[in-house]
């Protein structure tokens, strides 16, 4: 799964198969990029908590694979944080 362009900061935390990074963009453009970009991919959107300008979290379901987008905006930067789970 891609990253963001502008991404910045990212880092992987590989016990909880995760990666998390910084990006110059508002909480509605990453949705916007993943709910394209995963949908190109062949993932189906599972789940989609109701999001404000603080963040949201997406759920995506491919091949018996989860992936979840977690987007909080803090300190006038927006995280991401993408977690897979099969």
């Amino acid at each position: 799964i891609r990253v963001m362009p502008r991404a910045t900061a990212g880092q992987e935390f590989a016990s909880n198969s995760s990666y998390s990074y910084k990006v110059d963009a508002s909480v509605k453009e990453v949705q916007d990029y993943y709910t394209s970009e995963l949908d190109k991919l062949g993932w189906s959107s599972y789940l989609n908590m109701p999001s404000d300008q603080n963040g949201s979290i997406q759920v995506f379901q491919k091949d018996g694979s989860i992936l979840t987008v977690t987007i909080m905006e803090t300190d006038g930067s927006v995280v991401v944080m993408l977690t897979t789970s099969s």
